[in-house]
């Protein structure tokens, strides 16, 4: 699934994370500043990885369907 974003997309992350923030931070917050309609669908739901990591997955694959549909 994370090849489906952009090297861009990963390389914010990667700064954002390089300035402290863990994955599902640095990797939503970098999704709501790209795709903040999108995002604002997926925020506290199940798949919101801001708290849990290991949903980082699960909310690219929902984000990138609500992206392409």
């Amino acid at each position: 699934m994370e090849d489906l974003f952009l090297p861009d997309f990963w390389a914010i992350v990667s700064g954002k994370m390089r300035n402290g923030q863990r994955k599902g931070q640095a990797v939503f917050n970098t999704a709501a500043e790209m795709f903040p309609e999108e995002v604002n669908r997926l925020h506290g739901t199940l798949w919101d990885p801001f708290y849990n990591d290991k949903m980082v997955g699960e909310f690219l694959t929902r984000l990138a369907d609500l992206l392409t549909k």
